[in-house]
């Protein structure tokens, strides 16, 4: 099967044969609140090390993994115990080569709340949504059904990235807009002179031309900003489309009993996910499980407590408000 898995070039990205990755993540919850969370990657090395999905590196995580060896198949693993007031980073690139704001970030929120009878866990695992429809819609179907290529994808995917560059960049109003109008009239003639394979096959090059389109309408070195940005986009849009490929497995493990989740399947209370990166190319994906433990042995306690209380309530009302008899009768005498 052909898919987007390398840039045209340096920055845009061609069809090629599939080397999808697979991430096995696995996240045990203690009763306490605290948990460990296990990540193991397998498949091309280039795709593992590539920035659609940053793995981590520093020496507080246990990593395991065989990319110096020569051949495949290739795995990367990490491991870490967080306590009960840690939270999980929203992605593990600690690097500034890249814009942290392009790559995909996941927020997991973990609730515990240990009440008088009961103890809750609340469970929430989010993969921030690409916004690819609203982006660049025809190359969010390709996206959709790679095997079916809408014509024109290449166009939107350069159209995005050149008219975001322009919006961002730092030049005056008047000259934006000129800008612009010179850009899309650029693209109109792009569009009708190349298909999605023509366009892939000269792309270095008519990239080039609409940054010389841009450099010649400016008056300072603010092309140098621009083409920042133009990076920047480009770069985004790889991570979206590398990303739908990626295939993901989530285990998850939570102490009680299971009253809510939104898992695939349950096997010996452990939940388990299947999706990938076409799921959240648009929309965020939430992973959802609430579990509690009843703990009755604190319920009896609690309700002899409550009898208790009130049997002393009680006999002290009673002892202030009755009166003695004894001191009763000698008044009468």
């Amino acid at each position: 099967m052909a898919t987007l898995k390398k840039i045209l070039s340096n920055l845009i990205i061609l069809i090629t044969i599939t080397n999808c990755v697979e991430h096995k993540i696995r996240i045990s919850v203690e009763p306490n609140g605290s948990f460990k969370y296990s990540h193991l990657i397998e498949g091309d090395k280039d795709d593992i090390l590539n920035l659609d999905y940053p793995i981590p590196e520093s020496s507080d995580w246990i990593i395991k993994n065989n990319l110096n060896n020569l051949t495949e198949p290739y795995f990367y693993s990490f491991e870490k115990k967080f306590n009960e007031n840690q939270t999980l980073p929203n992605n593990f690139y600690n690097d500034d080569s890249i814009r942290k704001d392009i790559l995909l970030n996941h927020k997991m929120n973990l609730d515990y709340k240990n009440r008088l009878i009961y103890e809750y866990y609340n469970f929430n695992f989010s993969f921030e949504g690409r916004d690819a429809k609203e982006k660049y819609p025809i190359l969010h179907s390709f996206i959709q059904n790679q095997e079916q290529a809408p014509q024109g994808w290449v166009h939107n995917g350069l159209s995005y990235i050149f008219n975001q560059a322009i919006i961002e960049s730092n030049i005056g109003f008047n000259i934006k807009n000129i800008i612009s109008l010179a850009i899309n009239d650029w693209l109109n003639i792009i569009k009708r002179n190349y298909d999605n394979e023509s366009l892939q096959e000269n792309f270095e090059f008519i990239k080039m031309d609409g940054i010389e389109i841009v450099k010649k309408h400016l008056i300072d070195d603010s092309i140098e900003n621009f083409i920042i940005l133009l990076t920047k986009f480009e770069q985004e849009t790889r991570i979206t489309i590398d990303l739908a490929d990626d295939i993901f497995e989530l285990y998850l493990f939570l102490p009680g009993f299971y009253y809510e989740t939104n898992a695939d399947s349950i096997f010996n209370d452990t939940l388990l996910w299947r999706f990938s990166g076409i799921d959240f190319a648009d929309k965020d994906y939430q992973l959802i499980a609430r579990s509690s433990i009843y703990h009755k042995s604190r319920f009896h306690w609690t309700i002899v407590s409550i009898m208790l209380i009130v049997t002393f309530i009680t006999l002290y009302w009673i002892t202030r408000n009755v009166p003695d008899p004894l001191k009763t009768t000698k008044n009468s005498n």
